[in-house]
């Protein structure tokens, strides 16, 4: 199911802008906080701020699946020795 999901989140991501959202978002950020004007003169600047922010997007949206993965089904087989504090770490 996790699989399916991350095609489905693929396919929303690009049917609804949400890369080029976060393109911009990343230019205003380099703006606002590193003052960087032209973003043509700065473009792998952004681009590491839009690898960053789509990263973390990324990991948000798949933690649910992980979680799952780590503490019921190893859990169910008696695999898992990992704490909760441990998985965070």
């Amino acid at each position: 199911i996790a699989s399916t999901y991350d095609t489905v989140e693929g396919v929303a991501f690009l049917l609804l802008g949400f890369l080029p959202y976060t393109w911009d978002l990343a230019a205003q950020l380099g703006n606002d906080y590193f003052g960087w004007t032209s973003p043509e003169e700065h473009e792998i600047k952004i681009s590491l701020i839009f690898l960053a922010l789509v990263t973390v997007v990324g990991t948000i949206t798949s933690l649910p699946f992980e979680l799952y993965s780590t503490f019921q089904i190893e859990r169910k087989h008696g695999f898992n020795k990992q704490t909760l504090g441990l998985f965070f770490s």
